[in-house]
């Protein structure tokens, strides 16, 4: 599961650059407060 995250994350932060790695950043943090 981590790894298939991490992968898509890579991804998506190569394939968009800046604005995606914003998203990316949303998504961690639902991840973070989900987790909490």
């Amino acid at each position: 599961m981590a790894s298939r995250y991490i992968h898509v994350h890579a991804r998506v932060h190569i394939n968009g650059g800046a604005a995606n790695l914003r998203i990316d950043v949303t998504v961690m943090t639902t991840a973070a407060g989900t987790e909490c």
